[in-house]
């Protein structure tokens, strides 16, 4: 992951299928000693309707509970940002993830008691994602142990 301009990057492709790659997702989070509080399985949402045929994807809802304690204490509205999402979505032999930079709103200014806890789950989140090598195929790994 790279920094440009202060802006920390929000996105990351890894050359895994979708379970696998949600599977090394889990793990980099939890290794940062992050929470994953929600899990949505996003493709379930068609519910079974013909012609309806979504790409697997899943919505993981990440916090630190001392962050997100931090967070209330400082300022009980700090609560709408927190949990972050990440979006784990299918792409073929690929996967992509994405996350929210809340650096990137620039409507609004976040609320005072939000901005240091948000940027701390930031960081974790990029360092985990870090742990995900680029550089290996993962479905290629895999096919070989079988």
């Amino acid at each position: 992951m790279s920094m440009n301009g202060g802006t920390i990057e929000n996105r990351r492709e890894i050359a895994a299928p979708y379970e696998t790659a949600l599977k090394l997702v889990h793990d980099a989070l939890l290794h940062e000693d992050l929470r994953i509080s929600r899990e949505y399985d996003v493709s379930d949402i068609a519910g079974g309707q013909r012609g309806m045929n979504l790409v697997d994807c899943r919505i993981l809802c990440v916090d630190s509970p001392l962050l997100l304690l931090e967070a209330m204490a400082l300022d009980p509205s700090a609560a709408v940002f927190l949990p972050l999402h990440i979006v784990v979505s299918a792409d073929g032999r690929k996967t992509h993830v994405y996350w929210l930079n809340p650096a990137s709103i620039q409507s609004k200014r976040l609320p005072v008691g939000a901005m240091l806890p948000l940027r701390a789950l930031q960081v974790r989140i990029v360092r985990a994602m870090g742990r995900i090598s680029t550089n290996v195929d993962y479905g290629l790994e895999m096919s070989h142990e079988r």
